[in-house]
């Protein structure tokens, strides 16, 4: 947790609040997914992960600002609620909360701008995941790279390509299973001993 005691990085925190001046200085009726991702793709950290990624994050930045401008709703200047903050929407609310459980079920202490990325790309229905998918970027693709983060320094530097490490040769049953007997013969565990009561 962070000093605050929210389960959200200060960075995360740093592009909600980014996402909602912007929407608020626009006017907007609604705070959506596409502000948070605008937000992003303006962030040091979010413009660096989707570079790795192999995004075009200026391209993105404009599809997703013309995006916004064309489908988010302002509210007219005479209404009362003009200078209000936007309302979070239903999809942005559970996306945030999605993410966050993912994060306690891995046992993590907080959510990163990485991990916004995934519940965004995860969410069907939102063009920010349209964008993404257009770009060739899977929910996967994300997790990897902020999962293996001295992998993506070297990928940097150019001495490891994440997609061709030696695990991608192993099989699936290799990768995720232990072979139980190939230990017990080496003496790498202890014997089983099993009693009749």
């Amino acid at each position: 947790m962070n000093k605050d005691g929210s389960m959200i990085s200060n960075e995360l925190h740093k592009v909600f609040n980014v996402a909602l001046d912007y929407a608020k200085k626009q006017h907007h009726e609604y705070l959506t997914i596409e502000h948070v991702f605008l937000s992003i793709l303006q962030s040091d950290a979010g413009r660096e992960l989707l570079t790795l990624l192999g995004a075009n994050v200026d391209k993105m930045s404009k599809d997703i600002a013309n995006y916004i401008s064309n489908h988010v709703d302002v509210v007219p200047y005479n209404s009362y609620n003009y200078d209000k903050t936007p309302v979070e929407t239903v999809t942005l609310s559970n996306t945030i909360n999605k993410m966050l459980k993912q994060i306690q079920a891995a046992g993590r202490k907080e959510a990163t701008i990485g991990n916004m990325l995934v519940a965004i790309r995860e969410q069907d229905n939102s063009h920010a995941s349209y964008l993404m998918e257009k770009a060739g970027i899977s929910a996967v693709d994300i997790m990897k790279i902020i999962s293996h983060p001295s992998e993506v320094k070297k990928r940097k530097t150019g001495s490891v390509d994440l997609n061709s490490n030696k695990e991608k040769d192993k099989s699936f049953l290799e990768e995720f299973t232990i072979e139980l007997v190939k230990f017990a013969k080496e003496g790498k565990i202890d014997p089983v001993t099993w009693t009749r009561g």
